[in-house]
């Protein structure tokens, strides 16, 4: 579909073992725009300049089953959002 020509889906072994029981992890998918791309973060260390440098990590998630990430048709993060160490992070869907 148009949403997955955009949009990338990801399974890491993270996800079942940290975020969720074991019951759900394995029907569940996490969703970015850029997986695995350096420099698309949706936090940063409040000292040394992380933000400003942007040195942060991707610790935010949207997660979906597969039927729901079907209509799913965009995945983003808004990093020029202020006021916290985290920043938005969300989807679009049909």
């Amino acid at each position: 579909s148009g949403g997955e020509s955009r949009l990338s889906f990801f399974y890491t072994p993270i996800d079942k073992s940290s975020l969720l029981p074991d019951d759900t992890s394995s029907r569940l998918w996490g969703l970015a725009r850029h997986p695995g791309e350096a420099g698309h973060y949706s936090w940063w260390r409040q000292f040394g300049g992380a933000r400003e440098n942007n040195v942060g990590w991707r610790i935010d998630y949207v997660l979906a089953t597969l039927s729901a990430a079907r209509r799913v048709r965009d995945a983003f993060i808004w990093p020029e959002v202020m006021g916290s160490d985290h920043c938005p992070v969300g989807v679009d869907i049909e």
